[in-house]
């Protein structure tokens, strides 16, 4: 991971990582609860961070107006492994944590 400053709008190609937001502006006509939430969980006047790739999104769907940035913490490299303990009780909470509420699918 590098930290990385910005000072500015979020960069097209930032990759994964984490950016401390200094201003945004949702578009008007959004539905309420988006800009809602949003606020609540990251306060304007704190500069809090979000997920880079959450950012990215919000700005391609064309939810967010405009973002300014202060920094970023960036992964230069793309994650191709995984490491889980090897304590099989916690593994598998693990990977039943981030299958909760997948369905299984059918091989007919």
């Amino acid at each position: 991971m590098t930290h990385v400053s910005i000072n500015g709008p979020l960069p097209k190609d930032i990759g994964t990582g984490f950016a401390e937001k200094q201003k945004w502006e949702f578009i008007e006509n959004c539905h309420p609860v988006i800009p809602a939430w949003f606020r609540k969980h990251f306060a304007a006047e704190s500069g809090s961070w979000a997920r880079t790739q959450l950012l990215a999104f919000l700005i391609e769907s064309g939810l967010l107006k405009s973002l300014t940035v202060r920094e970023a913490i960036i992964a230069l490299e793309k994650q191709t492994d995984v490491w889980l303990p090897e304590d099989c009780d916690q593994g598998c909470s693990v990977i039943g944590k981030f299958t909760q509420g997948a369905k299984p699918t059918s091989k007919d």
